[in-house]
This record gives structure tokens, sequence and C-alpha cells, in this order.
């Protein structure tokens, strides 16, 4: 399988102690793929829009290490790195990341704007302390065996999922009941989306099933990114509920 390019732009922030982890298995993945392409680096204080942006169209890879959240990659000024509005700036590029929640919003739409992969987890990422070098790894498998394999994104994660479901049950016999549970959940809400592939899962709130069964996969975009611009994801989520109820209410009167 050949790429445009040989690059791959890593991006982990480090502005906490969850990615002070995520750096450290980031980095361990990056050294294992060094042999086998080129790397752009965008580590801690390196990992925010302005420097990123300007390796973007060097790069035929893109992976982010936390954090995530639906329609955000956060940065290390803990401001959005990647959004829905700059999701097209992924366009061409094979997307892995290891962040929370970003496969459900980002990953749900990265087809649509251009993006030939796009690994996520479509709901919050979770690990335990007691074993950060077993879930380093099973958060690595992918882009390592991707990239060294000379594989799509695709390719590996179901191999990738029951690596990590084999590693659970490692966990699990070690006594490690909680780290074992954390795993299996991590593993079942993994998704890679791509053209042809399966369709995202369907949205969990009421609200946006209706909208999404009104207007379609479009319209709950389009809904999603004026939330986005009125209500930034820093902000309670009070404040996003309180929108969807006002939309709920103004659909019953047109409809």
């Amino acid at each position: 399988m050949s790429y445009p390019s040989d690059n791959l732009l890593v991006v982990a922030p480090k502005f906490d102690d969850v990615t002070e982890y995520s750096l450290a298995w980031c980095v361990k993945a990056r050294n294992e793929i060094f042999p086998y392409i080129a790397l752009i680096d965008h580590l801690d204080e390196d990992a925010v829009w302005e420097k990123v942006e300007k390796n973007l169209d060097r790069a035929a890879w893109f992976m982010h290490y936390d954090h995530g959240s639906e329609y955000v990659m956060w940065g290390d000024d803990e401001k959005p790195l990647i959004d829905l509005s700059r999701l097209g700036r992924l366009a061409g590029k094979r997307v892995y990341t290891m962040n929370c929640s970003s496969g459900k919003g980002l990953g749900a739409h990265a087809v649509e704007k251009g993006v030939l992969e796009y690994w996520g987890y479509n709901d919050v990422v979770s690990f335990t302390t007691d074993a950060l070098e077993e879930f380093g790894e099973a958060f690595n498998y992918g882009i390592v065996h991707a990239i060294i394999g000379d594989l799509s994104l695709k390719d590996v994660v179901e191999e990738a999922r029951e690596n990590g479901y084999k590693i659970a049950d490692k966990l699990q016999a070690e006594g490690k009941i909680l780290a074992a549970s954390c795993l299996v959940r991590d593993m079942n809400i993994l998704h890679v989306y791509y053209e042809g592939g399966p369709p995202p899962p369907p949205p969990e709130c009421r609200v946006s099933r209706m909208i999404k069964n009104l207007f379609g996969w479009n319209g709950l975009h389009f809904f999603r990114m004026i939330r986005q611009k009125l209500f930034p994801e820093t902000l309670p989520r009070a404040a996003e509920f309180s929108f969807f109820i006002l939309l709920y209410v103004l659909l019953s009167v047109i409809l």
C-alpha cells in the first residue's frame, strides 16, 4: 500500500495527569514506528493549533493522544485543536486518535469531510493506573501494526480489539478486575470510520435521534454546529441540554 506522503503528524499535549500518561503512550508508539515512517512531532507545548496547522499539508497520517470530546480534539493550551470547523483540514489523511468520544462526533462526519479513515472511541475512554503499561499496549496497537505492516486502519481494528480483550483477560487473571473491565469497554467503543464502512452508531439522545430521523445526518450535523458555536464544550452540560430543549420545543411547534 502506498500513501501520498511518508509523514505522520504526531500530536500529544500534556497539561494534566491524564495527558501525562497519554503522552508517554504516544512517545512509546512513535518510537516503535519511527524506523518505518517519517514523523513530525508536536508534543507537549507544541501541540497547539497555531503550530500544528503549519505542518498539516505535509502529512498523510494524523495521530492525536488525549484529551478529546465529541466534537473537539484538545490542544496543550486547552483550546480546540481540531473541531467541526477544522475537520476538513484532515481531508485525504488517515486519522488515529486515542481520546475520549471524538469518534462519536468528529469520526461520524470525517468521511464526508474527505478523511480516508478515522480511528476513534465513541464514548469516554477509561483506564486505571495499576495497569498503565497494558493500557498503553492496547491503545497503541492499531497505529503500530498499521504502519509497520503497511496496512490501513480498517485492516487492523478487529485484531487490535481482540488483542485488547486478551490483555483484559490477563488483567482479570491477575486480580485487576477494574482495569480489565475498563479495557473491555474501551475496546467495545472503538470504531473505524471509512468510505463504505459500517454506519455511525445511532444517537443516544432522544432529541438528536428525532433530528436525525427528520433531517438526516447532515441536518443533525448542522444543528450540532450551531450548538457548538453557542455552547462550547468547556461550558457546563446544562447549557447544552437547554439548547436541545429549546430546539425540541421549536420543532414541536413547527411540526
